[in-house]
């Protein structure tokens, strides 16, 4: 039987059938909208929450770096007036200031240097070490009316050690605080 004219073959029906099948196909995919939230998600939420938690380590940094600034003023002042001659002295003091906000305030991550001499340019300052505290740790309480410079590091984690990886650090970071004061003629 020969097909009729105009009529196309069984082949060529199937061939217009899937090309039909794969624009309308096309279109349904290109106008669905189901799931575009969750896509959306997927793409923007990883940044938003890392951007959320460097606020936060931020944040935090800046809080403890006052908190450091005002326990280092009562440590100098206890210096000062000679109730303070050792380093413990001052790690204690600091300490005690800083317990609230930092629980695990110790020896083993707050490193004190106290210089004394004549005339402030003389004294030497401490920087922090890339491994954690200062570089410098000498403690020298001074004598009645000589120039001082006391200052304090503290080591602290970072609350999420996957952004310190990210910046290329070693998971710490040290705070330091630095006063200089001229000792009570005691």
């Amino acid at each position: 039987m020969m097909a009729a004219a105009g009529a196309a073959a069984p082949g060529q029906r199937r061939r217009r059938r899937r090309l039909a099948c794969r624009r309308t196909c096309l279109a349904r995919l290109l106008a669905a909208r189901r799931g575009a939230t969750g896509l959306e998600f997927a793409l923007s939420g990883p940044l938003f929450l890392i951007l959320m938690f460097a606020i936060l380590e931020v944040g935090l940094d800046s809080f403890t770096q006052a908190q450091l600034d005002d326990s280092v003023r009562d440590a100098a002042r206890q210096l000062q007036i000679g109730n303070a001659t050792t380093a413990a002295q001052v790690v204690t003091t600091v300490c005690l200031k800083l317990g609230l906000v930092v629980p695990n305030c110790s020896s083993s991550n707050v490193s004190v240097y106290a210089a004394s001499g004549t005339t402030f340019a003389a004294l030497a300052v401490a920087t922090a070490k890339s491994s954690g505290g200062l570089s410098l740790t000498t403690f020298s309480p001074g004598t009645a009316s000589s120039d001082m410079l006391l200052q304090v590091g503290f080591t602290r984690s970072f609350v999420l050690p996957y952004f310190s990886g990210l910046i290329g650090g070693n998971y710490t970071n040290t705070l330091i605080s630095s006063i200089a004061f001229q000792n009570e003629p005691y």
